[in-house]
């Protein structure tokens, strides 16, 4: 065998062998990957499981929550210029919404529908600013 040959040899032995090299590398990294990946869905799910299974931990976290998105939504408001954000009140739906009259106490009913009557308006919106 001259030199030429034997650094040859050499060469596609040191070629197979870094072949099979990143080839094992490629698997392991697939392998650790695909347990990384299942552990990590095996967390998410005992997290899931958890806080459904606790009301007093899924009310803190819907709590702070909702914080965090109200103290968002203040400060788009004031960054995009909307003075009148701040000022608004959270519990003006409740106050607005119409009542039954069927829910009032007797004297409110008869205010209700005697207004109701007088004014040709609904029973419903009159009935909540008599009571």
């Amino acid at each position: 065998m001259t030199a030429r040959e034997n650094l040859l040899s050499l060469g596609r032995v040191a070629s197979a062998s870094a072949s099979v090299f990143v080839k094992d590398i490629g698997q392991g990294l697939l392998v650790v990957s695909h347990n990384t990946l299942a552990l990590l869905g095996l967390t998410v799910v005992a997290a899931l499981v958890t806080f459904a299974s606790q009301h007093n931990l899924r009310e803190q976290l819907e709590t702070r929550t909702l914080g965090w998105l109200n103290a968002r939504q203040e400060a788009r408001a004031e960054a995009a210029g909307d003075t009148l954000y701040g000022v608004a009140d959270p519990n003006a739906i409740q106050r607005a919404t119409a009542v039954n009259p069927k829910e009032l106490t007797r004297p409110q009913a008869a205010v209700a529908q005697f207004l109701a009557r007088r004014y040709k308006v609904a029973p419903e919106p009159i009935g909540r600013l008599v009571q």
